[in-house]
């Protein structure tokens, strides 16, 4: 029978770290739970025999690893918001989403095509600066309403034509209201039926105020 060092051991790498599992199974629930990106499982021997020479090794590896990834992370980043300050160069409209449509800028950017409208997806938590994530759709820090309004305020000098705004908070839709070059869509949550509905709706809005805009 082999020692405990000699039993075979899987080992999990992601996110710049090792686990050890002594299944398969095991193996596959920490990628469940651990890894929120690529994972690669070895099966290794010996892995409990390392000294503590080659464990120092090991992690000196991954710590350069994981420099890195950040500092080729770094330019990218800087990149998206260099340009989200340039932007607007052919687009003329805005539209811009309250913190409860998370995901409906992608969506209604692929449905609607022009290169004259862009989308800006207003973020709680998570980014403290502006982000931008495809051609035409960026995300926005807002940490209340105050910032949202000024947002709001700083695209209508960005984007000639206008800015739409949807929200479902009735005392945020009337303050908005207020900023000029603004035009408010309130939608309360439960005015339509689910995700579907809602950008249907918002898609025929969105292309009606579109058409107002351009007669005025």
């Amino acid at each position: 029978m082999p020692d405990q060092a000699e039993k075979r051991v899987y080992i999990v790498a992601c996110e710049d770290r090792l686990y050890e599992a002594a299944s398969f199974g095991e193996a596959i629930l920490l990628i469940a739970s651990k890894c929120s990106s690529n994972a690669q499982v070895y099966k290794a021997a010996r892995i409990l025999a390392l000294s503590n020479e080659e464990v120092r090794d090991l992690q000196r590896i991954l710590k350069h690893h994981a420099t890195k990834t950040l500092k080729s992370q770094a330019p990218k980043q800087e990149n998206e918001i260099i340009q989200l300050k340039g932007a607007s160069g052919k687009a003329e409209y805005a539209v811009v989403f309250d913190q409860m449509y998370k995901g409906f800028a992608d969506i209604l950017a692929r449905e609607i095509t022009s290169p004259s409208i862009e989308f800006h997806e207003i973020l709680g938590r998570g980014i403290t600066e502006p982000l931008r994530v495809s051609d035409r759709v960026y995300r926005q820090p807002a940490r209340d309403d105050y910032d949202i309004l000024k947002l709001l305020e700083k695209l209508t000098n960005q984007y000639r034509k206008g800015v739409l705004f949807f929200t479902g908070d009735k005392r945020l839709a009337n303050q908005a209201r207020l900023v000029p070059g603004v035009h408010v869509e309130y939608i309360p949550p439960g005015e339509v039926a689910g995700k579907e509905m809602a950008l249907r709706l918002m898609g025929q809005r969105i292309k009606s105020w579109m058409e107002s805009e351009n007669k005025s």
